[in-house]
């Protein structure tokens, strides 16, 4: 608004009080002050619903997600350990019919089942961490924001 105000044509200043300008200049000075801080105020709500609805999504997916896994490790620890039994029990029969390649592959095919879904857990408690880590970092970053921001 200044800038046209002093690019205006003489003829405008001549018929133009200089009450009139200083009057819109006030006028749309106090429109900018306030609307700009509602809408900022606004932007800043809507952002902080959104982060909370994606928080809350996550967590809930996170939850049924680390359910499941957990329960899917217990399944899969169970045939191992009832494999390493019967393997104890049976030595000598497995090496009586040569059946000892057998008995490696089994349990690796059991252990490998087992670490795939650990492998699935451990990164599912990464991903967690990650985020969580995240959340204290934006958390710092806004405790840092404001204690610069305010005076004294």
């Amino acid at each position: 608004m200044i800038t046209s105000i002093f690019q205006a044509p003489m003829s405008f200043l001549e018929t133009t009080s200089s009450s009139q300008i200083l009057d819109r200049s006030s006028t749309d000075q106090a429109t900018v002050d306030t609307d700009t801080s509602y809408r900022v105020a606004g932007l800043v709500f809507a952002l902080i619903e959104l982060i909370s609805v994606i928080a809350v999504l996550s967590h809930v997916n996170y939850l049924e997600t680390a359910k499941e896994l957990a329960r899917m490790v217990g399944t899969q620890k169970a045939p191992i350990l009832h494999h390493f039994s019967e393997s104890v029990t049976g030595a000598v029969t497995f090496r009586y019919f040569s059946q000892e390649e057998e008995l490696y592959t089994t349990s690796v095919n059991l252990i490998n089942d087992f670490l795939c879904i650990a492998l699935f857990n451990s990164r599912t408690m990464e991903w967690l961490c990650v985020r969580i880590n995240f959340l204290f970092i934006l958390e710092f970053f806004a405790v840092l924001v404001i204690l610069v921001s305010t005076p004294g």
